[in-house]
């Protein structure tokens, strides 16, 4: 099964993909994010930074809920929002770093990396929220 191709614009206008539950998806995600904001004159940094935090959150879909993603990607004003929702409800939470496990750090990165972000319930399941501040200036 190969990858989904983008789709239109959601209602905020950001750009969509929907992913299945495949050890494949973090690294189309992570290509999909890096697109839209190469798109959108994001510099390389960020864009680095952003698709990082995107695969880490697709990985935890995927490993932990076994679930199909929708990863939404946008840029307002001087920041990029990317949204990653999956079919489980629940909250989650960062774990503390523990250098004995070779994972559990996706979280950890996103609440250190990201300038805001948030879980929300979405009809059916969740959506882990971050955004990035894109102005040099900031």
């Amino acid at each position: 099964m190969g990858e989904a191709p983008p789709q239109p614009p959601d209602a905020r206008g950001d750009e969509t993909t929907d992913l299945p539950a495949l050890p494949t998806s973090p690294a189309a995600a992570r290509r999909f994010v890096a697109d839209a904001l190469w798109r959108a004159g994001v510099g390389d940094e960020t864009i680095g930074t952003a698709s990082l935090l995107t695969s880490e959150l697709v990985t935890n879909s995927i490993v932990h809920a076994n679930s199909a993603v929708r990863v939404a990607v946008g840029v307002r004003g001087g920041s990029l929002h990317v949204a990653v929702t999956d079919d489980v409800p629940g909250a989650v939470e960062p774990r503390a770093m523990d250098p004995e496990r070779p994972n559990g750090r996706g979280l950890l990165l996103v609440s250190m990396l990201a300038t805001t972000w948030s879980v929300e319930p979405s009809p059916g399941g969740k959506t882990i929220c971050f955004e990035l501040v894109t102005r040099d200036d900031a």
